[in-house]
């Protein structure tokens, strides 16, 4: 016959293992890398379960400045969820590239663009990378991202008309 304690204990770690997969199974950790064209520059937007951080390198890679960081509200916690939810991850190729032939020059202010997502919904990571090439799934993505951002100096500017190639 099982003791109250241990009746109580199992009850307890059962309530718990409970919250924690209700917790992971919210979680979410979203990450953008864009160099903008420039080279040893980059911007990293980084949204997890409960804040939003928008951080840069610069002066050639020596200078790290954090543009934005705060904490999310729950209705943005809740529009990113949704948002991610309803957003083909899956179907993310883990590389997209266009040529830099038709790129011209490349100097340290003209250089190819380089977008790198990696995307966490509970215990599911995906990774992409698009290089020199515009791809539709990205700018819906960062349409959304830039809805959540007020500065428009740290807003992400993907124009399917500043590249040769279309995904």
């Amino acid at each position: 016959m099982l003791s109250p304690f241990k009746i109580l204990l199992a009850v307890f770690v059962l309530f718990s293992m409970s919250i924690q997969a209700q917790r992971i199974d919210k979680s979410f950790r979203l990450k953008v890398s864009d160099n903008r064209n420039l080279q040893f520059t980059s911007y990293e937007y980084l949204l997890k379960d409960d804040s939003m951080k928008i951080s840069g390198v610069s002066d050639y890679g020596k200078s790290r400045v954090v543009y934005i960081a705060k904490k999310l509200k729950s209705k943005q916690k809740k529009a990113i969820r949704n948002f991610l939810k309803d957003f083909p991850v899956d179907s993310l190729q883990k590389e997209y590239f266009d040529d830099y032939v038709n790129f011209g020059y490349i100097s340290s202010d003209h250089f190819p663009r380089v977008i790198e997502l990696e995307i966490r919904t509970g215990l599911k990571q995906y990774f992409s990378k698009a290089s020199n090439a515009y791809v539709k799934s990205y700018a819906r993505l960062i349409d959304f991202l830039n809805t959540l951002i007020n500065d428009d100096v740290v807003k992400i500017n993907y124009m399917e008309t500043d590249f040769k190639k279309t995904f």
